[in-house]
């Protein structure tokens, strides 16, 4: 009973949540079980292949042997006198060993374990949920909410009632509906046992048979029904696969990579054998000539060479590395959750100095943690790995920091605004006075609805016997801090009031109206099933919002209480394979590299009594099945005959417009009978070649015209007052319609998307738009956002031969790559540039739509400017000069000049594009999977710079640095977020059916459905936010930037600290010195360099806005023969000078030292610097054993002191006074040598900055080279 109650009504909301966490939790157990922490970490944690290691084995073998060496010499040392300091110092190194193991270990652990870290507290938020939450219908959106790529819905059985479910939130056993035409959601099972299994990607076939032979007269269908199956399996299981798979193979990130070359690979690898090497050769021959100086093997042999290695292992360097990286991770979290709102006024202009108000916001106090113990509490969580946040995997602020590109793989809700806006309306009008025969009846006026403005005045002194008609484009401009503000660009367009006032009622009580809403989605479902079977037809499913546009011709909310709305009347028909052939032939002229298909002509009309209780007839649609049901237009005041010229002229518009945006038609006519209910529930379906049909019905252009026209005309074809209830009188019914116009509706970038991808660029960091739509689609909306879409900057990833459709279950990553990969969608790339430069580059630079009139012509005017037309690249052209218009598309003219249209599909101009895009020259390939190195090869030399890489995985492979934003209320964006290096997931805006209506509602004490569906495809996310929240991307961009740059500038002083230190032993010993520093002395100067370096990191945030004036330059991760010099120019020359100064100063000084002490023994003299015997002595006064490392030699005894002076280690000693009688001798410096310091800071200090100066031109023009070849393109005044 039970299981026939949950097939009826499927599950609950408690227990549906309850399911998935319990399949959560077993995916989880089941990857912890596989992944099991063994040996193998240590493995991990000390590899030398590892670039994410810390410190190698080689690291940790030699500093363990340097441990043992130091306890051998206090146990065997015969010479060092206080040796209990060589325990405390092989304690510490064994304490510094273990603190560095440790951290290697709880790293390696945690970034085995972030992603089931970041699932367990995904858990905790679904039991709160469980525990608390009692969603409604009103917490999902709406069943009929427009169909968006960003959002994967489904209609889901839940507590009882169909609810449109976010795809993460589907369970095994759920029970869905699907409807025609529909993307299957994953495995399910009809509930009847005949029906089909079909899998996720599949598209949902109703069992209708579909009937291929063309039908000859209209017939009426019944709708394709929607059909209840059962979820086989929890589809967001299979992401969290992919996820817990894919976390450890993400790429690791520059800065890792450079620090591993650094530190690993040179440091350990190379110089530090070499030191050792040269060590213990130069003490072999010490110990074997028997010279001066040299004492116990164990001081020879070991001390030596550790206190020379010792600073070249690093030992305190990977804890501070960790330690900064936590702290800039916990910084950027706070910058990330402050949120700054900041305002930038139209005129001030984007830039990255002071003023700009972005900088100044990024440089605010405010922006800080509000306490230390707040960021000291994120920091301290994300060390041991309890904050949610993806840290290990994949580290945002290293990423960000060499950010390199940016790809961005949805659109609607993320880059543009949900819903499209009007950006053109066209309407026809008469260029002479109405007819002395026209009725007085106007159309506005039996809507009951009046002109408040004067229609164009006329002389009456002249009489036109030919009128003729006039196109008028009215362009609208979006606002653009608000979703659907629209506002007409010409100031005079009240004077079309009476010509607008019917399309704005039409759109109230059609396309906004909530009667004919389920009708409207169940039709749109009718349509996508019907379109599967023609590959050249495509379905235009969504309602467009046009409140905005009938608000500001003039219309309240309330005028559509004084209509009901009756009944809804559906109609299409197919396309005959030559008819599209036909009217497509100038979109084959622009070599598109993927078919452009055609909208599925249809129409859907509301029937509404108004309070006369007459019934009217409101239609929209496509252009051409609209415009073979109208007979008349409305020119404002009356009637006029559509003529083929105005026929000719409303299918221009229309077909070029469909390309690039969404066209819709409206018309109207009054009616005198109804529909019966029996065939309002059903639809029209038309035959594929109508005109002979319409041509009984109406008055075609080729019959003789009537003098008089009105509204009561299209009474007389009613001829009775029943209902219609047969396929005929349903076909009358729509007939001899009054054409009113059309509205073009596109997606509008959002400013703040438009502004970063201004700044990225001025940062030389390219943004990348992955777009489903069809190449002109994704080119126009790529100029809207500032990208470059002209001379080969489009890129298709669709393979030439066809996709078979997914029959198959998705059990594998190809398959499920391939799964949104369908054959009607085209994925393009549009990159970043200089669209002003492009522009005067080339003709074929972003000019999305051809604005000039000239461009293309009416028969009438190709006539008299056929000798005009030119051919270029096969591309023809009409260039004449004419007058500027008031807008873009506005065809306002006198008679004489005709009316224009931009574009022309007769045979004369079949080959004028009308589009100005260069159509042929660009890049053309398959998926990645379908791709061969040869034919990324071919890319990267014959594409411009701007296409040096095409999609995530080439990026990478040719060193950029990918981030990747997604709608995390997608799906299918989990593997491109596990494939770059890093990844955002933004919270989508949602659209709606009409602004009116919120998308959805949030519960006020729980978290939501779709809040919690964010979360779940969020997981592998470096940043989630919501797409209103007042988070900067690029001030997140900027701060990282400079956190990094103090980060790398850390290292690099770190590195080369050790070095100098290194290199000054070495030196030291082999010219027979004594070391300048012991090897405890190596030791606390490794730890003081590493604090000093760390100290670096602090630079005031101020620091940021010249960073993003910068280029980001590839850093070299090979060690070769140009890094070496580089390397060795701009690094050695800097330390080299002040080593070989403290090198000479203090072997000066110590000699200077020992002549002070022959001269005052005058029993000793001094070889290089070494004290010697001379003469006669005693046991007590013998030299040759004394040990001259600073410990129990009679000289150089008891407090060791180390002084920096003049960049030179100097010692003062106090000796023993009597064993030699020097008690009351004190060392002096001669004033050569003072003057030798002090001249020394002079030197280095110019040395030092001539080679910065140089350094400082190298830099600037390798940043020259580096925008230059951000923003050049091949074969277009290339300096390459």
């Amino acid at each position: 009973m039970d299981e026939k109650c949950q097939q009826a009504i499927g599950y609950s909301t408690k227990t549906a949540l309850l399911k998935l966490r319990d399949d959560i939790r077993n995916v989880i157990d089941e990857y912890k079980h596989k992944n099991r922490m063994r040996l193998g970490i240590i493995r991990k944690i000390i590899s030398f292949n590892s670039e994410k290691v810390l410190l190698s084995g080689v690291a940790y073998t030699v500093t363990i042997i340097n441990i043992v060496c130091l306890l051998l010499t206090y146990l065997i040392g015969e010479t060092v006198l206080p040796q209990g300091y060589l325990l405390w110092e092989a304690l510490f190194l064994f304490i510094i060993l273990i603190v560095n193991f440790l951290v290697a270990l709880n790293e390696e652990y945690l970034y085995q374990n972030e992603i089931p870290h970041r699932v367990k507290k995904v858990l905790e938020t679904l039991d709160s949920a469980i525990e608390k939450c009692y969603w409604k219908e009103i917490h999902y959106p709406h069943l009929c909410a427009p169909f968006s790529p960003c959002v994967i819905l489904q209609w889901t059985y839940r507590d009882g009632t169909i609810v449109n479910l976010p795809w993460a939130l589907l369970v095994e056993g759920d029970i869905i509906v699907l409807r025609p035409g529909q993307e299957v959601p994953g495995h399910v099972q009809g509930l009847s046992p005949g029906d089909p299994e079909l899998f996720f990607g599949q598209i949902f076939q109703s069992d209708s048979k579909f009937t291929k032979e063309n039908c000859s007269a209209p017939r009426v269908c019944t709708p394709h029904p929607n059909k209840e199956y059962r979820m086989c399996e929890t589809p967001y299981l299979k992401n969290l696969r992919l996820a817990l798979d894919e976390a450890t193979n993400r790429p690791v990130t520059v800065y890792e990579k450079q620090r591993y070359l650094c530190t690993v690979k040179i440091m350990e690898g190379i110089v530090m054998p070499v030191v050792i090497i040269l060590m213990v050769v130069g003490c072999i021959i010490r110990h074997l000539y028997d010279l001066p100086g040299t004492t116990h093997w164990t001081e020879v042999y070991l001390l030596q060479t550790i206190a020379a290695s010792l600073p070249l292992l690093q030992i305190i360097f990977p804890i501070i590395w960790v330690t900064l990286n936590c702290y800039g991770l916990a910084t950027f979290k706070h910058l990330s959750m402050t949120r700054p709102k900041y305002s930038r006024p139209k005129s001030c202009s984007i830039s990255e100095d002071a003023s700009d108000p972005l900088i100044q916001v990024l440089s605010d106090p405010n922006l800080r943690p509000k306490s230390f113990h707040a960021l000291a509490k994120t920091f301290w969580n994300i060390l041991i790995g309890k904050e949610d946040m993806v840290t290990r995997t994949s580290n945002i602020v290293h990423v960000l920091g060499s950010l390199s590109a940016l790809c961005c793989v949805d659109k609607k809700g993320i880059l543009s605004w949900p819903n499209p806006t009007a950006e053109k309306v066209f309407f026809l009008r008469n260029s002479s006075p109405t007819s002395q025969n026209s009725s007085k009846t106007s159309l506005v006026g039996s809507m009951g609805h009046h002109s408040e403005t004067t229609l164009d005045q006329t002389g009456d002194s002249k009489q036109n016997t030919e009128p003729s008609t006039v196109v008028e484009v009215l362009d609208l401009t979006h606002d653009q801090n608000a979703p659907f503000r629209v506002e007409f660009d010409e100031q005079r367009w009240r004077t079309h009031l009476a010509r607008l006032k019917p399309l704005g009622l039409a759109a109230l009580l059609n396309t906004c109206a909530a009667q004919p809403t389920h009708t409207y989605a169940h039709f749109c479902a009718h349509l996508t099933c019907e379109a599967q079977h023609s590959e050249d037809l495509v379905p235009v499913t969504n309602r467009r919002c046009l409140c905005e546009l009938a608000k500001q011709i003039g219309f309240t909310d309330s005028v559509t209480d004084s209509y009901s709305i009756q009944e809804c009347l559906a109609v299409f028909r197919h396309l005959q394979a030559d008819t599209i052939r036909r009217e497509t032939r100038f979109v084959r002229s622009l070599h598109l590299s993927t078919r452009v298909k055609v909208p599925l002509p249809h129409m859907l009309a509301v029937i509404v009594k108004d309070h006369a209780n007459q019934l009217q007839m409101l239609s929209q649609g496509t252009a051409d099945i609209i415009l073979d049901s109208c007979v008349d237009f409305w020119n404002g005041r009356d009637l006029t005959t559509i003529t083929p010229s105005d026929r000719k002229k409303i299918i221009d518009f229309y077909q070029r417009n469909s390309l690039t945006a969404y066209c819709t038609a409206f018309a109207y006519k009054p009616l005198t009978r109804g529909v019966a209910p029996c065939v309002s529930r059903q639809y029209l379906e038309l035959p594929a070649d109508s005109r002979p049909l319409y041509a009984h019905c109406q008055l075609w252009p080729d019959a003789p015209a009537l003098h008089f026209h009105s509204t009561d005309s299209l009474l007389f074809n009613e001829v009775t007052d029943d209902d219609v209830d047969d396929a005929d009188g349903y076909f009358d019914m729509q007939c001899n319609q009054v054409f009113i116009g059309m509205v073009t509706m596109q997606y509008q970038a959002q400013s703040d998307m438009v502004e970063l991808i201004e700044r990225l660029e001025r940062a030389c960091i390219r943004f990348v738009h992955f777009s489903k739509e069809n190449e002109l689609r994704s080119r126009v909306f790529s100029e809207k956002m500032g990208l470059e879409s002209g001379w080969n900057c489009h890129i298709s990833l669709m393979n030439d031969q066809k996709h078979s459709a997914a029959g198959s279950p998705l059990c594998s990553e190809t398959q499920r790559s391939n799964a949104h990969a369908r054959n009607e969608l085209t994925d393009a790339l549009i990159y970043s540039g200089n669209m002003a430069a492009s522009k005067s580059l080339s003709m074929s630079a972003p000019g999305a739509i051809n604005v000039e009139h000239s461009t293309v012509k009416f028969d009438d005017e190709i006539k008299k400017t056929r000798h005009s037309i030119t051919a270029h690249s096969g591309l023809k052209e009409v260039q004449l000069s004419n007058a500027s218009q008031a807008s873009t598309d506005s065809l306002l003219g006198s008679p004489a000049d005709g009316c224009r249209s931009l574009s022309c599909l007769t045979d004369s101009t079949d080959h004028s594009a009308p589009l100005n895009f260069d159509m042929s020259n660009r890049v053309c390939t398959g998926r990645r999977d379908a791709l061969t190195p040869p034919d990324i090869n071919s890319i990267i030399v014959f594409v411009p710079l701007l296409f040096l890489i095409f999609n995530n995985i080439y990026l990478q492979d040719y060193g950029e640095v990918v981030c990747v934003m997604g709608s995390a209320a997608n799906c299918q964006n989990m593997e491109i977020f596990m494939q770059a290096d890093a990844s955002i997931a933004l919270e989508p805006l949602y659209p709606v059916l009409c602004q009116k209506m919120p998308p959805y509602e949030v519960p006020d004490d729980c978290i939501g459905p779709i809040d919690l569906a964010n979360v779940l495809n969020s997981v592998p996310c470096s940043l989630s936010m919501s797409r209103e929240a007042d988070v900067s991307l690029f001030a997140l961009i900027a701060m990282s930037r400079h956190f990094m740059m103090c980060l790398w500038n850390s290292t690099q002083f770190s590195i080369c600290s050790s070095c100098f230190i290194s290199f000054i032993q070495v030196c030291s010993a082999l010219v027979c010195l004594p070391g300048c520093v012991s090897a405890g002395g190596c030791l606390w100067s490794v730890c003081a360099s590493a604090l000093l370096a760390a100290s670096l990191s602090g630079a005031p945030a101020s620091l940021a806005a010249p960073l993003m004036l910068r280029a980001a330059t590839r850093p070299a991760l090979v060690l070769n023969a140009r890094t070496a010099l580089f390397v060795f120019w701009f690094y050695a020359c800097k330390f080299l000078p002040a080593a070989v100064s403290i090198l000479m100063l203090h072997a000066l000084t110590l000699r200077s030292f020992c002549d002070q002490i022959a001269d005052h023994t005058q029993t000793t003299s001094c070889w290089i610097v070494y004290p010697v015997n001379i003469g006669n002595y005693t046991a007590d006064r013998d030299l040759s054993e004394k040990s001259w490392q600073g410990w129990g030699d009679d000289f150089y005894d008891g407090i060791l002191t180390q002084c920096v002076f003049s960049g030179a280690l100097l010692r003062a000693s106090y000796v023993d006074c009597e064993a030699w009688s020097m008690c009351s001798f004190r060392y002096h410096v001669p004033w050569p040598l003072l003057v030798g310091y002090g001249t020394s800071l002079v030197f280095v200090f110019g040395l030092n900055e001539l080679i910065k100066w140089q350094e400082m031109k190298v830099d600037a023009r390798n940043q020259r080279r580096a925008r230059l070849d951000f923003g050049t393109k091949l074969g277009m005044n290339s300096p390459f």
